[in-house]
């Protein structure tokens, strides 16, 4: 997370896919969601988020992922229900 955090993205997403080899790891997949988003590759973000939600549909974090990246997407229902299930999860 050091790596990302200081903009060394290629050696975080290294890390993240040894992480993600081994497990289905929820940080490992918002923060290689969170890559894609900054390089501007929003299918293979909502990739990430789709499976990190798989594992913790009731995750604020990763319904907000979900839904800033299909709104970037332009996909408004997808966007909707995330905000929507977000809203059940943490109404704050």
């Amino acid at each position: 997370m050091l790596y990302a955090r200081y903009g060394l993205n290629d050696r975080a997403e290294r890390e993240f896919n040894k992480i993600l080899r081994k497990q289905e790891y929820v940080p490992a997949l918002v923060n290689m969601g969170n890559i894609y988003y900054l390089k501007d590759e929003m299918k293979r973000a909502l990739a990430y988020y789709e499976r990190a939600y798989k594992k913790e549909p009731h995750n604020s974090k990763v319904l907000l992922c979900v839904a800033r990246v299909n709104h970037e997407l332009e996909n408004y229902g997808s966007t909707r229900d995330a905000f929507i299930r977000l809203k059940h999860v943490d109404p704050d």
